[in-house]
């Protein structure tokens, strides 16, 4: 049930920044296809475009929800709060989360290295 409720409240933190997302790789695709028929090299640069829009966009996603996941098990299994109060907490601290790391943008496969040794490999 818990699970649930998380979710549903990651749904509702997601819309605004996936249709943003979803707008911006879907008009990188229109144009690079466009300019492909003007001159075809072109499609392979708004291609790399499109792919680190939504490369950024699953690492800021997904270090946000780790992060909030870690938070609401830390305050979940230590205190005696209830599911509705789990439920606001993971809204706020997911939003604070995604604010947090809405500053990383992935251009280059070596941008995806230097994140994962900055919250992956690296000690807590």
């Amino acid at each position: 049930m818990l699970i649930a409720i998380t979710v549903k409240s990651a749904l509702a933190t997601l819309s605004v920044t996936t249709v943003l997302t979803l707008v911006a790789t879907t008009a990188t695709d229109i144009i690079s296809a466009t300019l492909a028929l003007i001159f075809p090299p072109l499609f392979a640069f708004g291609e790399a475009v499109s792919g680190s829009v939504a490369a950024t966009y699953i690492v800021i996603v997904g270090l946000a929800y780790i992060s909030t996941l870690e938070a609401v098990s830390v305050s979940y299994f230590n205190s005696s709060i209830n599911k509705k109060e789990v439920e606001e907490f993971f809204k706020d601290k997911f939003s604070e989360e995604l604010k947090k790391y809405s500053s990383i943008k992935i251009s280059q496969k070596s941008d995806l290295e230097k994140y994962k040794k900055m919250f992956i490999d690296s000690p807590q």
